[in-house]
């Protein structure tokens, strides 16, 4: 029995005979033994917990020995023909990249929260990753918001956050519109990405969504005490293909109106919302493969089902909508050429209203085109990627106040235009010298901009020792801005792009065939980012009302390292330990104001582990910690009293810690199995707190938390 990805023996798996009662476990070397069996056919039911099922028939001549090469998937089974192992437990998914860190189906079940199944927010537990917000699913990579983080789902960008969310509402909660059950694998480039990939400054998060089960139908409904999920798939006729469907729905509000305090006030609202998924994949010959992909979600914030109290212009109504849909067609006409081609649709809309529901803020963002990837292999030292990307835009919005008497309309707009992307890299390859080198580059042109940006990017590896690895990666990058950056209420339409210039080198020590120890260093060079500020400040013992809208005033860096064991095996103990130190500082130019980030986290630790006791029982935990972020800005409410600095985001908040523990326990039928869940969320009972415009609130307290699924 061996792991369908690495090849990794699995010990303490259940073989069961379906009918007969007889069942076998395997040992550390991934055997088993069934002896004495009737001649004919058998049905074998093969599993343990973090696997997904599968089911095996077998037919035994009378005296013959029948000797089984098994490979056990992370989830059900995907495809009928042999899986030929090619991966280690650190094998990229980017050619040569500079900094890569990924999360198997596994971890990202294990570190997304029971209480809502966010892959997303299993992302905050990575080396350089900073999630001190437990309200929200967006994070902090090496000192830079998560706006600056590019966002791809199967290699296509989405240039809104897909979340459930009240837009425009910062303290609201948020929760991504993906469930982890529909997720095949998460990778985040922290720094010096290939070419390949445009459209973010600070790194690249890109989640893959896994195809379905090419044997037999199967199934997977969980439910625990916030959200209920029901996830399908199964061959499609003929067995050339798979569809795979999957819906959740929540019901966070209960827990919301829990916690609010006595006085109807809480950090934050929280939002109810449903979301579904479709996706089916068609292989039409041994080289062409069709496919399409449906994603939409659909949030909700009614002030009917909450305790809260709402002040003048503040949202108490909100309704949004995301989906994200695509055809895709892949041509592989060998090992030497392969070619990716996706027609998509990315839709965007949402409202906001006061109490009495008149609209304050009101938008829609559509995006379609088409991507292409190319790779080809002329040479067997030389590995070329190119591909285009065109997409259509078209953005509208409106913002208005009631503060004044009439309503005045802050903004009101409404623009199309387009945006072409073109890249080409050339990966050299010398295996004797364990040598990698690539050099390319990227040209980004927005109409809405009018601007076109060019981004030369390389990076060099090679292996000084047989387990010793050395990258380096350096480049440059470009994020054009959003529309609520050019027209919204503090919009500038003469904005430039961001630029950002990456250095990154790293150091990778393997310890056997699971174990790595990983350094990385790295620094940010970042100008022309946007900066919008609407606050009070003290200068020269004075106090001064500074106001100004969006504009590309600010430069500095962001510098750090990063250090983590990380172990990963289909056995025993799995996961990691990461230490980051970052160290920011931003200038702007027009006011000559010097501040750390608004995400400057000096030091974060992070660690998960996973341990399979047996095949029916698993233990993981996770604890983060970090030490305080910036209050953002230049006054506060702190200690009930406004006060106002004379340094922005001088003040900080207290250290964040939270360790969450999970226990999973497997109970297996004839043909299905149950799995109940027991987490406690901040285990520690600790208080952690989060930035509320000028005040400070409280985060989540020790929150035990049950669920269940059912697989068959």
């Amino acid at each position: 029995m061996t792991d369908a990805k690495t090849g990794e023996p699995i010990a303490k798996v259940k073989v069961i005979i379906i009918g007969s009662g007889r069942s076998a476990t395997t040992d550390r070397s991934g055997q088993f033994l069934l002896q004495n069996l009737a001649p004919g056919e058998s049905e074998l039911y093969i599993t343990t917990i973090g696997y997904g099922l599968l089911k095996k028939r077998i037919t035994l001549k009378p005296g013959e020995k029948n000797e089984l090469q098994i490979s056990l998937h992370q989830e059900a089974a995907q495809r009928l023909d042999e899986v030929t192992v090619t991966a280690g437990p650190f094998q990229q998914t980017q050619t040569n990249a500079a900094s890569e860190h990924s999360l198997n189906k596994q971890e990202l079940q294990s570190l997304s929260m029971l209480l809502i199944a966010d892959p997303v927010r299993a992302l905050q537990a990575l080396p350089g990753v900073s999630g001190n917000d437990d309200f929200r699913s967006e994070f902090v990579l090496r000192g830079a918001g998560f706006r600056r983080v590019g966002f791809f789902i199967d290699g296509l960008f989405l240039p809104e956050n897909p979340a459930h969310t009240a837009y425009g509402h910062d303290n609201a909660g948020q929760i991504s519109i993906l469930n982890t059950d529909t997720m095949a694998s998460a990778t985040l480039l922290s720094g010096a990405f290939p070419s390949r990939f445009g459209d973010g400054t600070a790194g690249l998060l890109n989640l893959e969504t896994r195809d379905g089960n090419r044997i037999k139908p199967a199934g997977r409904i969980a439910g625990g005490l916030l959200s209920s999920s029901a996830t399908f798939d199964g061959p499609l006729p003929g067995k050339g293909g798979a569809w795979l469907v999957s819906a959740r729905k929540s019901y966070l509000q209960y827990l919301i109106n829990a916690l609010t305090n006595d006085e109807g006030r809480f950090d934050g609202i929280a939002v109810d919302f449903t979301d579904a998924q479709a996706k089916a994949v068609y292989d039409l010959t041994s080289h062409h493969q069709i496919g399409i992909n449906a994603i939409v979600g659909w949030t909700d914030f009614d002030p009917k089902n909450s305790k809260l109290v709402f002040d003048e212009d503040e949202v108490a109504n909100s309704h949004s909508r995301n989906s994200f849909a695509y055809l895709s067609w892949n041509y592989t006409a060998g090992p030497r050429f392969a070619a990716q081609t996706k027609f998509f649709n990315i839709l965007t809309d949402y409202t906001n209203a006061d109490v009495d529901h008149r609209p304050l803020q009101e938008g829609k963002v559509l995006h379609r085109g088409v991507r292409s990837d190319l790779n080809f292999t002329f040479h067997p030292d030389h590995r070329m990627e190119g591909g285009i990307y065109l997409r259509e835009v078209r953005g509208s919005g409106n913002e208005i106040t009631y503060r004044s008497n009439p309503p005045v309309s802050l903004s009101n707009y409404d623009r199309s235009s387009n945006q072409q992307g073109y890249y080409l890299q050339d990966t050299w390859s010398n295996k004797r010298l364990a040598l990698a080198l690539t050099a390319g580059a990227r040209i980004d042109r927005f109409g809405l901009t009018d601007e076109t940006v060019v981004m030369p990017r390389a990076a060099l590896s090679f292996a000084p020792f047989e387990n010793t690895r050395i990258r380096l990666g350096w480049g440059q990058y470009g994020e054009f801005p959003e529309f609520m950056h050019l027209y919204g209420s503090r919009g500038t339409q003469n904005l430039r792009a961001e630029r950002a210039t990456h250095y990154n080198v790293s150091i990778e020590q393997l310890i056997g065939s699971n174990t790595r120890i990983l350094i990385e260093g790295y620094d940010r060079e970042d100008k022309s980012l946007l900066f919008s500020m609407n606050d009070f400040l003290r200068r020269d013992g004075v106090q001064t009302f500074i106001d100004f809208p969006f504009r590309n005033s600010l430069k500095g860096y962001a510098r750090g390292f990063e250090l983590s064991l990380h172990r990963r095996s289909a056995n025993r103990l799995t996961g990691w330990l990461a230490y980051s130190y970052t160290k920011t500082r931003l200038i702007d130019d027009v006011t000559g104001l010097r501040f750390v980030s608004d995400y400057d986290q000096r030091h974060t630790i992070s660690a998960y582990g996973s341990y399979r006791l047996t095949n029916t029982f698993n233990l993981s935990g996770q604890w983060r910690y970090g030490s305080g972020m910036p209050m953002i800005g230049s006054s506060n409410d702190l200690n009930h009293q406004f006060t106002v600095l004379s340094e922005r985001n001088s003040v900080r908040l207290p250290v964040y810690s939270r360790l969450d523990l999970r226990a999973s326990k497997a109970f297996y039928f004839k043909r299905s199995k149950l799995t109940i869940l027991g987490e406690l969320i901040n285990a520690l009972g600790r208080d952690n707190f989060r930035q509320n415009g000028r005040r400070v609130d409280k985060l989540l307290p020790l929150l035990p938390s049950i669920g269940i699924s059912f697989e068959f």
